[in-house]
């Protein structure tokens, strides 16, 4: 909490823009948030099954208006992810990869949703950067699946 508050004062003689946590979990989140007097403007937390895909600290987020930014969606324990029937489907119909198809449905339904996130893109591969961008780009929130597929398998729905 010590280095936070330092921090805080970088803020406010104007060296820092925003201040935000890494790897961070509940209770910290919590501590920062009651503790200080500027909240974190992000939270980048690997995204990941075995962490039940960081679902606590993506609630406090959302509520506390905090950017959440996952990391390592394509981590190879969310492969199922990449197999599962709804990233497939959108993949065929769309005519793009698998990854894109994945990247696309999270931000249309975590977007419809009202989660605040920011997909970290992890690849040195500049085509599959392209790709991966360009997926993004396209993602239609308006018409985004409002059911939440993808929301419900990873149990943030």
């Amino acid at each position: 909490m010590e280095i936070w508050l330092a921090l805080e004062q970088v803020v406010d003689r104007g060296g820092i823009r925003y201040l935000g946590l890494s790897n961070v979990k509940p209770q910290k989140l919590r501590s920062v948030l009651k503790n200080s007097r500027i909240k974190p403007a992000f939270v980048q937390n690997w995204f990941r099954k075995e962490t039940g895909y960081d679902h606590d600290v993506a609630v406090i987020c959302k509520e506390e208006g905090i950017v959440y930014q996952l990391f390592g969606i394509f981590d190879a324990s969310n492969s199922w992810l990449l197999d599962s029937l709804p990233v497939q489907y959108r993949a065929q119909r769309k005519h793009i990869s698998a990854h894109e198809a994945l990247l696309q449905q999270m931000v249309e339904e975590t977007t419809a949703s009202g989660w605040n996130i920011c997909v970290l893109d992890g690849t040195t591969d500049k085509d599959h950067m392209a790709g991966n961008l360009a997926a993004v780009e396209q993602a239609d929130n308006r018409s985004a699946d409002k059911n939440g597929i993808l929301l419900e398998l990873i149990g943030w729905k």
